[in-house]
């Protein structure tokens, strides 16, 4: 069975010695279930989580992000003096993509 993935959300560092650190969220859905993905890069190593979540707390999550706004221009111009955040939410006939430095 494939799975079809909803929303992804990678973090990136963009300052610090390496190895760094690097981290995605991978919220999918498989035969009707829910499961939320965390994977951690660390140079070659990669280590990999899985949880089943229930379709009430996913449709908690989507309230909150049907709810939020994102602002047309950063707030300041360095934008990148930490981590880069992306997130992609995956929708029926489109695709969403989120990024920027905090």
């Amino acid at each position: 069975m494939s799975r079809n993935l909803i929303a992804r959300l990678k973090v990136t560092p963009a300052v610090g010695a390496p190895p760094v650190t690097n981290e995605i969220f991978r919220l999918y859905e498989k035969s009707g279930l829910f499961f939320l993905e965390h994977t951690e890069v660390q140079g070659l190593q990669r280590t990999r989580k899985t949880i089943q979540r229930e379709p009430q707390a996913v449709a908690a999550w989507f309230g909150v992000l049907r709810s939020a706004t994102v602002p047309a221009m950063p707030v300041s111009p360095l934008v990148c003096d930490s981590e880069y955040i992306e997130l992609l939410i995956e929708g029926e006939h489109s695709t969403l993509t989120l990024g920027g430095g905090r």
